[in-house]
């Protein structure tokens, strides 16, 4: 059997294994015990880390079957970082194998040089300049800038100023709130802006969908990593960031800034598993809770009471967060939750049929009143209450908005204006009345735990017949897609319709997934006839408007081709 590796990346930020720039790599070695190999690994990267004069050490991380090695190294040579450890690698393999390795001296020289060709020492002047300061410090796309938004510079790395010309009296950060979690961080991301902009703010926003300043959208697609991050944040006019982060940034690059007010982790559930080692969902907590290292003095991690796994990450990062200034902010349907009634500092829940906010007490030990802000029946995206998800998604945002010096006020007026809709927020919880006196419900839902929200709403919609459909990308593994389907299965539909995502194969072969579904839809008691197949999800659109009638309910989990889709439903709304 090969050895088995991933490519050495560039680590541009803090991540899951450094709290600094540097490099990474996977390995899953078939030979040697992992363990031994993982400290062999570790060795020989400390040896040419001493070698090279590179403070620090490496940090390994064991997963299951396999191990991450981080490497510490300046920011001006990551290239040579990831020669480094891929380098060490292969010459711990060689030696552990039996076969003769590279000699440290002479590895060690090769990797100087190549430092010497990459080293910027004015660059890193500058980086430390503005951390001197207080100020972020960007880097990437060919730009370095310093500060963020409206308070920022940017020059291209070659026309970088001197310390002297730099006009610091007019650079400064602006409030920053990321999010991430498995399900919930678009919408959050969105009922934050909608937020900030109530409180007067010009808003750089970063999601799954696009990269946006204000009204203006800069970029389109899965915007979820630094790259997108550092696009919003160098533009002129913005006052405040809401930043959705995803897991594979974080692993690919680190976080894209140093810093942050707020950092929200909304759950965990499986999703995404068996890609860069992480198999577990533990391993994909620890990667999602690596958000808390961009948290300083006065920063909150805002994370879920209603999920174990959470609040246990939370409950371990809590004394580091305290050493730096930081707390730990906990949300709950009800104030009644065991973990929430057992944290003494800052949380949100929906006390006396109200959103409040219970800010961090000065007094340690003892929770402070809480405070209630606006009537969850009023709040559109709520569907009066009865969408618990966005119950859970808008006091995620509010108190991420509540760290980042909004007023109660504006918070109130941002979540009233959110309507959940195709508008403002596409793709998640948007419900069309149709032109027969059916209805149809669509969301992004893309797991088992994002099917079961959208179950429990769909449920609480009285309907004579429901249909739901559903598809999955072929990077899930078959027991995840499986999951899922039987998620869909518990909503007892009348028909289920399940679609092929011809974008998003992901090296499977056509109609593979939807084999997967059906045959898990089957075990979990769906009659084959009830069971429709279409070759994308427009198509599959287009078989449920065809079944449809009056009362009827059409469930979506629309993954793809959702302008197609949004327009057939357009054309067959009802008319006022």
């Amino acid at each position: 059997m090969p050895v088995q590796s991933s490519e050495a990346r560039r680590l541009t930020g803090a991540g899951p294994i450094l709290d600094r720039p540097g490099a990474a790599m996977d390995a899953w070695p078939p030979g040697p015990p992992l363990d031994v190999a993982s400290r062999a690994w570790c060795a020989r990267a400390q040896s040419l880390m001493d070698s090279l004069g590179w403070p620090g050490a490496p940090a390994c991380r064991r997963l299951s079957g396999g191990a991450t090695l981080g490497v510490p190294a300046p920011s001006d040579v990551l290239y040579t970082a990831c020669e480094l450890v891929d380098s060490a690698w292969a010459d711990s393999l060689a030696g552990l194998h039996g076969r003769e390795a590279v000699p440290v001296e002479r590895r060690a020289a090769e990797l100087a040089k190549l430092a010497a060709a990459e080293a910027r020492p004015d660059l890193l002047a500058l980086e430390a300049a503005a951390a001197g300061r207080g100020l972020t410090f960007l880097r990437g796309e060919g730009f370095v800038s310093l500060g963020l938004g409206a308070g920022s510079r940017t020059w291209p790395e070659d026309e970088m100023p001197p310390d002297e010309e730099v006009p610091w009296p007019d650079l400064h950060d602006v409030p920053v709130g990321l999010v991430t979690g498995t399900n919930g961080k678009t919408t959050v991301v969105r009922m934050l802006s909608t937020i900030l902009k109530s409180a007067g703010h010009t808003v750089a926003a970063t999601s799954t969908d696009f990269v946006a300043v204000g009204e203006e959208t800069l970029d389109r697609g899965d915007c979820t990593g630094p790259q997108s991050a550092r696009l919003a944040l160098r533009h002129p006019s913005v006052t405040a960031a809401a930043l959705e982060v995803a897991r594979g940034g974080m692993l690919r690059r680190g976080l894209a800034v140093p810093g942050a007010s707020a950092a929200a982790v909304t759950n965990v559930a499986a999703d995404h598993l068996g890609e860069y080692g992480i198999n577990t969902v533990s391993e994909l907590a620890d990667v999602k809770f690596s958000v808390h290292q961009a948290l300083g003095p006065g920063g909150l991690l805002v994370t879920s009471a209603e999920d174990a796994l959470c609040t246990s990450r939370a409950a371990s990062l809590a004394p580091s967060l305290a050493a730096r200034g930081a707390g730990v902010a906990l949300t709950a349907l009800t104030p009644d939750h065991p973990a929430l009634r057992d944290h003494a500092g800052a949380a949100a829940s929906v006390v006396d049929g109200h959103l409040a906010i219970r800010a961090r007490s000065a007094s340690a030990g003892h929770a402070g009143p809480w405070e209630a802000i606006v009537e969850v029946a009023s709040l559109p995206a709520t569907f009066e209450g009865r969408a618990s998800y966005n119950v859970r998604n808008a006091l995620m945002a509010a108190m991420i908005a509540r760290t980042m010096g909004v007023d109660d006020e504006y918070i109130r007026t941002g979540l009233l204006a959110f309507r959940g809709d195709a508008r403002d927020n596409p793709g998640r919880g948007n419900l069309f009345g149709l032109d027969n006196g059916a209805r149809a419900l669509v969301d992004f839902a893309h797991n088992a735990h994002g099917m079961d929200a959208l179950g429990a709403l769909a449920w609480s919609m009285p309907a004579r017949r429901r249909l739901v459909m559903l598809s999955q990308p072929g990077d899930r593994r078959d027991v995840e897609i499986a999951a899922y389907a039987r998620a869909a299965a518990r909503l007892g539909a009348d028909r289920y319709v399940v679609a092929d995502l011809p974008g998003y194969l992901r090296g499977r072969e056509p109609d593979e997934v939807p084999a997967v579904i059906r045959r898990a839809l089957g075990e979990a008691g769906v009659a084959s006839d009830r069971i429709d197949t279409a070759s994308d999800p427009a198509a599959g659109v287009a078989t449920a408007l065809e079944w449809a009638g009056p009362d009827d309910l059409l469930v979506m989990a629309l993954l793809s081709h959702r302008t197609q889709a949004f327009s057939m439903l357009a054309t067959r709304a009802a008319r006022p």
